[in-house]
């Protein structure tokens, strides 16, 4: 490197210093300026003690551009969510704070960090954090789909014998929902799929078959996995937005529900104000 470009490389560099952006040399002390939460417990368990590790570092550009751990700083962990725990933590020689706690209830936990640089107890501008989210829930018993019985309206999923679209149930599900004449599968990814009637979108949009029953009415015989936009007048269709994180689904007789893992419930079908096509809200 020139002399040139080396003034011109540490005249930058002093720049940023001085902007807080990072530090000008390793051999100063650090300043805390980014957190890195990580979960050091493989055990996801209630009831098993959790440990996470807060790493501390500051950026340096001087004599060699990188990250340096900061010893000493104090970092305030908090959990929210289905359990609640707390704690204030100095970082080690190796700019590291390990915080533990124990979930008592099975859910999902969302674990705030950040580097309390003035001691007051709460995170102000300026002051690096990171978040996580933990999932506590016990493994939920999964299968394939078997389905038999009356198949008027091609609730089973299985093609009906109709020539006319492909498909099956995925591979892997833990729950099924079943309607007035439509299936809802929630797959272990945390999709929803359905099958079946679907005059008012209960099974979903993706209609292959449009003669069912007799009569001319819309029908999934195969399973199709719920999308919350409308489709039959978009023209041209919208960005598929699958719903997704899916936990319980509920088949009613021309409505479906479904609960997510945030607590939200999705509802989709015939509304009691209406009885036209009402998409996942």
């Amino acid at each position: 490197m020139s002399i040139r470009k080396l003034l011109a490389a540490l005249a930058c560099a002093t720049l940023l210093a001085a902007a807080g952006t990072v530090s000008l040399r390793a051999d100063t002390p650090p300043i805390p300026r980014h957190v890195t939460l990580t979960a050091s417990s493989a055990s996801r368990t209630p009831g098993v003690e959790q440990c996470l590790i807060a790493l501390v570092g500051d950026d340096v550009v001087f004599p060699v551009p990188g990250t340096v751990p900061v010893p000493g700083a104090s970092v305030v962990f908090t959990v929210t969510g289905a359990n609640t725990a707390g704690g204030t933590l100095v970082t080690d020689t190796n700019g590291e704070a390990r915080f533990c706690y124990t979930p008592a209830a099975g859910g999902f936990d969302t674990i705030d960090a950040y580097a309390d640089s003035d001691g007051d107890g709460r995170q102000d501008f300026g002051e690096p954090g990171n978040s996580l989210t933990a999932d506590y829930r016990l493994p939920r018993p999964w299968g394939r789909v078997r389905a038999w019985g009356a198949n008027y309206y091609g609730q089973l999923g299985n093609g009906a014998g109709r020539g006319i679209g492909s498909g099956q149930w995925p591979s892997a599900v833990y729950e099924l929902s079943a309607g007035g004449n439509h299936t809802l599968a929630v797959a272990t990814s945390g999709t929803v799929w359905a099958a079946g009637f679907s005059a008012l979108g209960q099974a979903g949009w993706k209609v292959p078959e449009w003669e069912c029953g007799g009569a001319l009415l819309p029908c999934n015989f195969w399973p199709v996995q719920i999308d919350k936009t409308p489709r039959p007048l978009a023209d041209p269709p919208p960005p598929l937005d699958f719903l997704t994180q899916i936990t319980n689904v509920a088949a009613g007789s021309v409505h479906s529900l479904a609960l997510d893992q945030n607590g939200t419930v999705w509802a989709w079908g015939a509304t009691a104000r209406s009885n036209w096509e009402t998409p996942p809200a």
